[in-house]
């Protein structure tokens, strides 16, 4: 892969990539770092055949914070400021506490809610076939996702209704 096209590729994929990878560390540094190695690896071994690159720098997101998280002690790293879902306008006030109660989910529906909920709207399908799982798989660790958010995330007013 010549380094133009890994750049077409970070310009294209980093942002999904770093949100993912946050809310996998749960750190926005470390998220950050952990995309940087997959691209640092990627360059020095120009070679690797990505086939479906979006599912492929998915995948690598994911395993590359599994082993991360494996090696460090999560419970001892500090919790900082991740912004994993961009609310609405009209729920901006609400971001952070989103933002703490999508933390919150299982990893499995974590994974489904924060890819679903991308600016580029893909389908369900796109999201089971990044993960390598069923779409019907897919779509209940959605659903139950924002059943949960739902619940930790119920505004006074609605709440009342």
């Amino acid at each position: 892969m010549a380094e133009h096209d890994l750049g077409e590729l970070f310009t294209k994929f980093a942002g999904k990539m770093v949100r993912l990878a946050c809310s996998k560390c749960r750190n926005p540094s470390d998220g950050e770092d952990r995309v940087s190695e997959i691209f640092r690896r990627l360059q020095a071994n120009p070679s690797v055949p990505l086939g479906n690159p979006k599912r492929f720098l998915i995948r690598a997101v994911i395993n590359e914070c599994m082993n991360w998280n494996m090696k460090t002690d999560c419970e001892t790293r500090s919790l900082k400021k991740v912004i994993v879902f961009e609310p609405p306008p009209d729920m901006a006030e609400l971001r952070d506490e989103i933002n703490r109660a999508v933390l919150s989910l299982p990893d499995e529906q974590k994974e489904v809610f924060v890819l679903k909920t991308d600016e580029d709207s893909p389908t369900m399908a796109e999201v089971a076939d990044w993960l390598g799982i069923p779409e019907s798989t897919a779509a209940s660790r959605f659903r139950h996702a924002c059943e949960t958010l739902r619940t930790l995330i119920a505004r006074p007013e609605e709440a009342r209704k």
